[in-house]
């Protein structure tokens, strides 16, 4: 029998990074310098996370018809991600997003979104959904989760979305009437106390993931709750963290672990992609997530 393989759909950019002393306020202004631009995108950066854990990976997104786009894919591909599924889209520039970094870590987006930021619900084609274990995608295009879903639905292929508050849309109508057909639901603490007016957690929804940062992640499903405390950790960049901890849960998950070692694994993982700049710079490896776990349960037995 072949590995599972994580198809994930969705958005592929570059980050123009900027550090700031402090994030901008409304109708404010701070000064920055250019720390560097790196590919990302939640969905490349799922699907990186999860390929340098030894996860098969197969990626569906779109970028533009220029240097920046085809340098992107390229590194994908040498990292062992089947892109075929990729379109380069002509006529228009990859999408950039503007990541402004403070010290701390902390740090506030803004998508310059162009034509080349998700593909169509025309590309959910059988040849993409060919061979998927597990699909995983965000709700940045609507008409797109909705298309995904139906896919998996029909070759019985399980799905995980992960969910902002930039994505809600004002009716959420549709949205209510998706979440029960999902197999996992990714959020931050701030999505997870807006989830109250969606009536989710639920026993025909989904199971829910809440990352807490520092405070670690919680899993709740049905049969109850689980909480795992944080990996302790100065960060240096915090762009892409949530995606390491959805690619690294998504991992531990299709290989059969119980929610308790999924949050512990991808907490671990999280903790050191912030290590350096960029949202896939720092991803570990199967073998660095170890050792981290050693430690931890070292030091936890130490303490009388």
């Amino acid at each position: 029998m072949s590995d599972p393989v994580l198809l994930c759909i969705g958005d592929i950019d570059r980050d123009v990074m900027i550090s700031v002393p402090s994030l901008p306020t409304f109708d404010g202004k701070v000064s920055g310098r250019p720390l560097g631009e790196w590919p990302g995108g939640m969905a490349a950066n799922v699907a990186m996370a999860a390929t340098r854990l030894d996860t098969r990976t197969r990626l569906l997104g779109v970028v533009g018809e220029d240097a920046t786009g085809e340098r992107i894919l390229a590194g994908l591909d040498r990292a062992g991600i089947d892109v075929s599924p990729c379109r380069l889209l002509p006529d228009s520039e990859t999408f950039t997003s503007l990541v402004f970094l403070t010290d701390s870590g902390e740090k506030a987006l803004v998508r310059v979104e162009t034509p080349a930021f998700m593909p169509d619900p025309a590309d959910i084609t059988p040849e993409v959904m060919a061979g998927a274990s597990y699909v995983h995608i965000s709700y940045g295009a609507p008409a797109l989760a909705n298309a995904v879903v139906e896919a998996a639905e029909r070759v019985g292929v399980p799905v995980s979305m992960d969910l902002e508050l930039a994505d809600l849309p004002s009716d959420r109508t549709d949205l209510a009437r998706l979440l029960p057909r999902l197999d996992l639901l990714f959020v931050n603490r701030a999505m997870r106390e807006a989830l109250d007016d969606l009536r989710t957690p639920r026993p025909d929804g989904p199971a829910l993931v809440t990352t807490l940062g520092a405070q670690g992640a919680r899993y709740e499903d049905a049969d109850g709750a689980v909480h795992q405390r944080g990996i302790a950790t100065t960060p240096k960049d915090t762009t892409g963290a949530g995606d390491c901890f959805a690619g690294a849960f998504l991992s531990a998950r299709m290989s059969g672990e119980s929610p308790k070692t999924c949050l512990m694994f991808a907490n671990a993982a999280a903790a050191l992609s912030t290590q350096a700049y960029g949202a896939q710079a720092a991803l570990p490896t199967r073998t660095d997530v170890a050792a981290v776990l050693a430690r931890q349960h070292a030091d936890t037995n130490t303490i009388t």
